[in-house]
This record gives C-alpha cells, sequence and structure tokens, in this order.
C-alpha cells in the first residue's frame, strides 16, 4: 500500500473511532441518575443502546486482532485493536454496572409492590436505591472513560501516521533497491525487528538497505511494507553468507568506510 493509501485508511480508523466516541457521550448524557425513589428510570432505557455499542467495538476489535496473515498495514491493526479494546473494557464494565443498577431498581419496585411500607423491606429498598444511584453514577464514569480511549486512539493513529512519514522524508532511500544508489552506506540489517534501528541509520548516514535478517511474522510483515524491495534472509543460522551481498565492516569517526551492518544480539 502507498502512503496515500495509508494515510486513507489512518484516517478511516480515526473517523470511526471519533463517532463511536460521540455515540458514547450521547448515552452518557442521557443516562439519568435519580435523585429519589420516585425519579427511578426506565430499566430498558439504556440497555440495549450499552449492549449495541458493545457488540459493536467488539466486532472492530476481531475486524483488527485477526486481519488474515496477508493483511496490509499490520502495525495500524495492532494499534485499532488495542484502543478499541481498551475503550471495550471500559464499556463492558460500565454496561455491567447498568445491568445491576437494573436488578436493584427492579427489586425496588416489587418490593414496594409486594410488601408496601412494611419498616424491613423499605430499609431494604433504600439500601437498593443507594447502591443503584452509585451503579448510575460509575456507568457515566466508565462511558467518558471508554469515550477517553476512543479519543486518544484517534488522536495516537495521527501521531504514529505522522511519525512515519516525517521518517520517510528524512530518509530517501527507505524504500530502495540497493543496486539503485551508490551514494552513502550498503546496510545489512541482523534480527531487524520492525526496522526502527535501520530507519534511524539511514536517516541520519543515507545509504541503502541490502536485507534484513528477521523470523519474527509479525516484524517481517512490517519490513516488507517499508522495504518492498529488500530481501529478508530469515533465520541468520540457516543463512548461506558466501551468497549474501557483502556489507562487513562499520562507518568509521570521518566516514572512510562505505559499508555498516546494523542490527542486535539475538
Amino acid at each position: 500500500m502507498n502512503d496515500n493509501g495509508h494515510q486513507a485508511q489512518t484516517q478511516a480508523e480515526q473517523q470511526h473511532m471519533l463517532r463511536r466516541a460521540e455515540e458514547l457521550t450521547r448515552a452518557h448524557d442521557q443516562l439519568h441518575v435519580p435523585d429519589a425513589p420516585d425519579d427511578l428510570p426506565d430499566v430498558s432505557d439504556h440497555l440495549d443502546e450499552l449492549a449495541r455499542l458493545v457488540q459493536d467495538l467488539s466486532a472492530r476489535i476481531r475486524g483488527h486482532a485477526e486481519p488474515g496473515q496477508d493483511a496490509e498495514e499490520p502495525e495500524l491493526h495492532e494499534d485499532a485493536a488495542f484502543y478499541w479494546s481498551w475503550a471495550a473494557k471500559r464499556l463492558a464494565h460500565a454496561t455491567g454496572l447498568y445491568a445491576a443498577a437494573c436488578h436493584n431498581i427492579t427489586l425496588i419496585r416489587r418490593s414496594a409492590r409486594r410488601h408496601g411500607e412494611h419498616p424491613a423491606h423499605a430499609f431494604i429498598r433504600r439500601g437498593a436505591f443507594a447502591e443503584s444511584q452509585q451503579h448510575l453514577t460509575h456507568t457515566r464514569d466508565g462511558l467518558i472513560s471508554a469515550r477517553a480511549a476512543l479519543e486518544i486512539g484517534a488522536e495516537r493513529l495521527g501521531e504514529s501516521d505522522s511519525r512515519l512519514q516525517a521518517a520517510r522524508s528524512r530518509s530517501p532511500h527507505v524504500h530502495g533497491d540497493p543496486a539503485a544508489d551508490g551514494s552513502g552506506p550498503v546496510i545489512g540489517s541482523l534480527c531487524s525487528g520492525y526496522g526502527g534501528l535501520d530507519l534511524g541509520v539511514q536517516a541520519a548516514l543515507g545509504g541503502t538497505l541490502a536485507w534484513h535478517a528477521e523470523v519474527d511474522p509479525g516484524a517481517s510483515r512490517i519490513l516488507a511494507r517499508h522495504w518492498p524491495g529488500t530481501p529478508n534472509l530469515g533465520d541468520i543460522t540457516t543463512v548461506n553468507w558466501a551468497d549474501v551481498p557483502e556489507v562487513c565492516g562499520s562507518v568509521t569517526e570521518g566516514g572512510s568506510r562505505s559499508e555498516v551492518t546494523v542490527g542486535v544480539t539475538c
């Protein structure tokens, strides 16, 4: 996927998060905390809506947590799944509290019909009402917390996209073919991970990346996206190094050497 496609997908995910955040705001504003037992809300007022939102967030998590082995933008899927699941956790907890409040409200009305002003049952109803107030207040707090998770997620996705674009603009050889430009060092990357160190070296020194060596499937997909023309050698213990473009050596302080090996110990 090109840069424009990546940006469009990121923006679409941000917009979806912000739309759901607006729905959570409306649910919060509409949820009433009664001041007295005579002001009890209808138990069915919001339960269906909260359950629908939980179901929607769960679907978003599944879509991003299991995008398929060949899915593009793996890091976007991982980040989005994190923020959707964060919001879903808060929302599910809030929905559970609302269900507990509904149970208490049902108990209060049932007790009032069956037992009237019997002192013992009136005492129980007062306790259930106070607990219902707490549950509904915490439900509202949970909705705000879930909304904040989505708003933070939308902001962070945008920041990640901006950092990626900035790194690419600083490093003109990120997508380069190692044979296409002889300027700067020829770089080989051992135990590459997601390529952060490689980006840093290219941003500082220029040059071209001749190869990666990474076995983790998720990290390998990220490398393939950022450096589509660069081979991934995989497991370094099985590589025939005689067939690999030579990048042994290091850059000296004066920059007189033209080859550098980048990586970390396995």
